[in-house]
């Protein structure tokens, strides 16, 4: 696959070896099915306890699009640092009895904007990326305006159709006159249809062919054994938008699994073996033969096969004995993006 170069842009040239990609997905879900190496015992993403607070909140309140609701507000406000830690803060008893009134659009919109704002940034634990906590208060009150704050209208309005509904949550690509939702970009908008169907939040049609996902850790798969082949440097443009997130729904059509399965199997794979440097629990190691860091990514949008960053070990010894610490102290190293 060759895409003209844009003017100011690194190389555009990517290949795509779809058959490669078969291959590598094929033995990334066969280790998971067996349990083998870091699946030999059970990995939880990290939206899973979020997901089961806002499951069991709409349960006790009575209320069956509190959890539809909250999961698409919080969606777009993953932070890339750690939404691992992230994630579990926003499910924790104690900030969630205090602040999980931000989850419900009627409620936000009986706020002031800075009553908003000072909840949101304790709950989520915002920092640099508190720029994004506007864009989720602008999505409830557009919630309420126009669909009585509830995402269930807004599927219903699109007849629950996956391509429909995530036309019209992208957008185009130029939003200067757009009146829709902010901040769901095409990773963004997958995600968050992803954990739709995956919690069972609603039932929507059409998600057999709906793609993944396309964030780092996938990509970084993809190159790191050899199914995106790229000459040097490339902008994430032509790697993912326009690689990737068009191939994808064709890889994975050949696959029995959910694409929502497929998915969480890849972003494991990348978060506990790529990130913690274990090659020797990774069931892609036989496919791989370099790692990537997103050191480029971060810092000029570019996926570079041949930089190792922060993610290339010089002493191996004396970082397993940092991840063993960090795991006995109860955290973990996993990114989302």
């Amino acid at each position: 696959m060759k895409e003209r170069q844009r003017e100011g842009e690194a190389n555009p040239y990517v290949l795509i070896d779809i058959e490669r990609a078969r291959e590598v997905i094929g033995h990334a879900l066969a280790a998971r099915k067996a349990k083998r190496l870091i699946f030999s015992k059970e990995l939880l993403p990290p939206e899973a306890a979020f997901m089961e607070t806002i499951k069991e909140e709409g349960e006790k309140i009575g209320n069956p699009d509190f959890a539809l609701n909250a999961c698409f507000l919080m969606s777009v406000v993953i932070f890339a640092d750690n939404s691992y830690r992230q994630l579990n803060r926003l499910a924790n008893k104690e900030f969630f009895d205090k602040y999980g009134w931000i989850l419900d659009p009627n409620k936000i919109k009986n706020a002031t904007e800075n009553e908003f704002l000072d909840a949101a940034r304790t709950y989520t634990g915002a920092g640099y990326n508190a720029g994004a906590l506007p864009g989720w208060r602008d999505n409830a009150l557009l919630l309420v305006s126009k669909y009585e704050g509830k995402v269930r209208k807004f599927f219903a309005s699109h007849n629950f159709e996956y391509s429909q509904i995530l036309q019209n949550l992208v957008g185009p690509k130029n939003k200067k006159d757009w009146g829709g939702f902010r901040r769901f970009g095409p990773k963004i908008s997958r995600l968050f249809l992803q954990w739709v169907s995956q919690y069972d939040l609603a039932e929507l049609r059409g998600t057999g062919q709906s793609g993944i996902p396309v964030d780092f850790q996938l990509t970084r798969l993809m190159v790191q054994t050899g199914a995106v082949k790229l000459t040097g440097p490339t902008h994430k443009h032509w790697v993912q938008d326009r690689g990737l997130v068009e191939m994808i729904p064709k890889i994975i059509s050949v696959f029995s699994e959910k694409p929502a399965y497929i998915s969480e199997t890849l972003w494991l794979i990348g978060s506990h073996c790529c990130n913690n440097y274990d090659h020797q629990a990774c069931p892609l190691a036989n496919d791989c033969n370099l790692l990537i860091s997103r050191v480029p990514l971060d810092r000029d949008g570019l996926i570079d096969p041949e930089d190792k960053g922060r993610n290339f070990s010089r002493n191996p010894k004396k970082d397993l004995e940092k991840r063993k610490k960090q795991e006995e102290a109860g955290q973990k190293t996993l990114l989302l993006f």
